[in-house]
């Protein structure tokens, strides 16, 4: 697996957890599990992080999910 092939396995492995994170929290919170909550969920988390590259992921998964 060349440097390629490993940045876009990382990204999609860190999307994947960014994704299952927000699942996550808002089943321990007893929150409905759907499309809008997952986005409000991620866009509040966005808005608090400090992590330049975190907010950046957090990001592209809104982006994706929001298609």
């Amino acid at each position: 697996m060349g440097l390629p092939e490993q940045a876009l396995q990382h990204s999609r492995d860190t999307l994947d957890q960014v994704i299952g994170q927000a699942i996550m929290a808002l089943h321990r919170q007893g929150k409905t599990l759907g499309l809008g909550s997952i986005l409000t969920y991620l866009t509040e988390r966005q808005e608090s992080e400090s992590d330049e590259a975190t907010r950046y992921f957090i990001g592209v998964a809104i982006a994706l999910l929001s298609i």
